[in-house]
């Protein structure tokens, strides 16, 4: 009779740690399991290690065919206006990119994971930097040599070894603004051929004639998913701004598309009052969120994946009111010390939803 193996025990070493760490190590972690990873390739010690080594060998070692093992035969890639329904599209997409920057650099900033108890099933959030030469053609038109650096932020599922569905946001403005191309033109030509759907319902942030509730919070000690949750909520869907001061570091750094950087939670309230304002019904909805411990700083580290839905009736950045209906997929990384937000990389595709303000 066949008996299955014991459990690995323990492991004396943590789960890799991404920042301040050289890349000699991150891709030498050792023989050592970390975490189970029963049904991964036998070279990954845990699910940090799977992102960092699965990128390289993908990418930097351009073994694109690998993507047939650690993708799942028709995991849905969901990205800003669409999706890529199976791995041959994903292996599509990325001969393009290394076409279009042949010399492209991945940097991985950091990796916020969550494992789901008692199941083999990894959830895995990246934030990383890219740097490359736009020696290819591609979307982004003809190749200018210009050499160009842009944010991603991407959330997978991963389990045996394979990704079953991932969401990807590319800084995409990031790349335009730096070929000095208008993210315009690039909307015009993603535009739609189809027709407008009818019978949109009102959006609800509330109950018939109710104001927006702000969200309840748990008593005892400081929840974090409880403090992310109510933060996000009454921020957004209540109004509350005065909520960034409360809830963030006065020195709060943000990293948003266009590779910009704000400092201070003035900017902070500015960026949200900037998108409320053009899409005064708006409306949040946080559709994950996991979180770990960031061990070098002494913070606590969070993923949040998230829509914003609205129509389009103020003045900003976007010109004229169109009174069109908008829905944009949102990932962000926050970083909580002390009870106060003191970092966030939050992406959203400015192109798709000037894509959708044209449709």
């Amino acid at each position: 009779m066949t008996q299955n193996p014991p459990p690995p025990a323990p492991s004396s070493l943590p789960v890799t740690d991404v920042p301040w760490q050289d890349a000699s190590v991150l891709l030498n972690p050792g023989p050592e399991k970390r975490q189970p990873m029963q049904g991964f390739d036998e070279r990954i010690v845990d699910i940090v290690d799977y992102h960092l080594r699965g990128t390289h060998w993908i990418w930097e070692e351009r073994g694109v065919g690998r993507i047939y093992n650690q993708y799942g035969h028709n995991a849905p890639v969901w990205v800003p206006g669409g999706v890529v329904e199976d791995r041959e599209g994903v292996i599509a997409n990325t001969l393009q990119v290394q076409h279009t920057f042949p010399d492209r650099r991945l940097y991985t900033d950091d990796v916020i994971w969550r494992h789901e108890p008692d199941t083999e099933v990894y959830h895995f959030s990246a934030a990383f930097t890219n740097s490359g030469h736009h020696w290819g053609y591609g979307p982004w038109g003809p190749p200018t040599g210009k050499k160009l650096t842009w944010g991603v932020l991407c959330n997978c599922v991963a389990s045996e070894n394979r990704i079953t569905e991932e969401w990807l946001i590319r800084d995409e403005l990031a790349i335009l603004q730096q070929l000095g191309r208008d993210p315009w033109e690039l909307a015009r030509s993603l535009v739609s051929e189809e027709a407008v759907p009818e019978g949109l319902s009102s959006l609800e942030r509330s109950q018939g004639q109710q104001a927006p509730q702000v969200a309840p919070r748990r008593s005892g000690d400081f929840d974090l998913e409880d403090f992310l949750r109510a933060y996000l909520h009454d921020l957004w869907n209540v109004r509350l701004l005065n909520r960034v001061r409360e809830c963030c570091a006065p020195n709060v750094r943000l990293r948003v598309q266009g590779n910009r950087r704000l400092y201070g939670t003035g900017d902070y309230v500015a960026r949200i009052t900037a998108l409320l304002a053009q899409f005064p019904d708006a409306v949040f909805t946080v559709d994950d969120l996991y979180f770990v411990p960031d061990r070098l700083k002494r913070r606590q580290k969070a993923s949040v994946r998230w829509t914003l839905q609205g129509t389009h009736e103020g003045w900003g950045p976007l010109g004229k009111p169109t009174g069109r209906r908008i829905r944009v997929m949102g990932l962000s990384h926050l970083y909580v010390k002390e009870e106060k937000i003191d970092e966030e990389f939050s992406l959203f595709s400015t192109v798709d939803l000037m894509r959708q303000l044209l449709t």
